[in-house]
């Protein structure tokens, strides 16, 4: 973490090509709280949807960027032959409300939610998402095995990743009346990006349904 890596590119008869980033560093337990709860959605037949609250507790002493995103992993076996276990993940939409999140989505990565700490620098910010019910799924008939489990992720990225994903998504979507905008770019004498996220995953472990089928 907080490390400067280069990467060079030297090819005979042309300019060298470089770039250097800094490698983001993970956040601590003492730098974020988690809550994680289930809630009845009047609005769509009292179903159950899950609420996440995120609280960031920043430091002043650095420009941070915060980026969130919901994974669905998925493990399925049968007891007659373990060893074929096979295991998945997706990347899930999640929601949220407050004004300060960014939202960007990449055909290539699915959705991120980023929050930059320009409006509370040095002190905490809580940020509330909703998805539907993320609790673990279980199913068993005796012999076949499946569970799904979802995982919170709080990456803490690099400015240049910050810059690189917003011109990128600003380039998906051209309106007929405003020019392209330019690819953000950290390399020298060519094009690209080298950029940094260091993550903290938060599995949600609470149960919801288990189906027994005997």
């Amino acid at each position: 973490p907080n490390t400067a890596y280069k990467i060079l590119a030297k090819v005979d008869g042309f300019e060298d090509v470089t770039a250097i980033e800094k490698s983001s560093k993970k956040l601590t337990e003492d730098e974020y709280e988690f809550e994680y709860r289930t809630v009845e959605d009047m609005q769509h037949g009292y179903e159950e949807r899950s609420e996440i609250d995120i609280t960031i507790k920043d430091k002043a002493s650095t420009d941070d960027f915060y980026l969130f995103r919901l994974k669905n992993t998925s493990k399925d076996w049968n007891t007659d032959n373990p060893g074929d276990t096979t295991y998945s993940e997706n990347y899930v939409y999640i929601e949220s409300s407050d004004i300060q999140i960014e939202d960007v989505y990449l055909n290539s990565i699915g959705n991120l939610k980023i929050l930059k700490d320009e409006i509370f620098n040095g002190n905490e910010y809580t940020i509330r998402f909703n998805s539907y019910d993320l609790r673990k799924d279980v199913y068993t008939d005796g012999i076949y095995y499946s569970e799904q489990q979802n995982i919170f992720e709080i990456h803490r990225i690099s400015k240049s990743f910050y810059l690189y994903l917003k011109s990128v998504e600003f380039n998906q979507y051209p309106d007929p009346f405003t020019e392209p905008t330019q690819i953000f770019t950290n390399v020298e004498n060519g094009y690209g990006i080298l950029a940094t996220s260091a993550v903290v995953e938060l599995p949600i472990d609470e149960f919801g349904e288990i189906e027994i089928n005997e």
